[in-house]
């Protein structure tokens, strides 16, 4: 049996990397990618050790505090959406009215184009 109609595709598949701790390609584990993400990781992780270090704040520390931050956070959210309304509000009277003519606009035009290219 004849493969003549078999297409082969090679897909090159280049990414470029700007994040400060770019994954390694997961295909090849064990390489020089793997061994400099190992090293960027012990690198940050005692940059990170020092800053906690010198503010004197210890990991379970660091975790009670998220935990005590993530439960105030919905209380300091609706406090700054209370403060927020009023203003919300009194912007929307102008701002919507106006976005809604320029919607109106927009369709306008994009109506007249539309029967100009149908016309031609």
């Amino acid at each position: 049996m004849s493969n003549e109609n078999t297409v082969k595709l090679k897909i090159n598949c280049s990414v470029k990397r700007h994040s400060i701790l770019p994954l390694p390609d997961v295909g090849r584990w064990g390489t020089a990618d793997h061994m400099r993400f190992m090293i960027r990781i012990l690198i940050w992780s005692l940059l990170v050790g020092l800053v906690l270090a010198w503010l004197g704040w210890t990991p379970a520390e660091l975790i009670g505090r998220l935990w005590g931050l993530a439960g105030h956070l919905p209380g300091w959210l609706l406090g700054v959406a209370d403060w927020a309304w009023p203003y919300i509000r009194q912007g929307a009277v102008i701002v919507v009215p106006l976005a809604l003519v320029g919607l109106l606009l927009e369709i306008r035009r994009r109506r007249r184009r539309t029967d100009q290219r149908s016309a031609d």
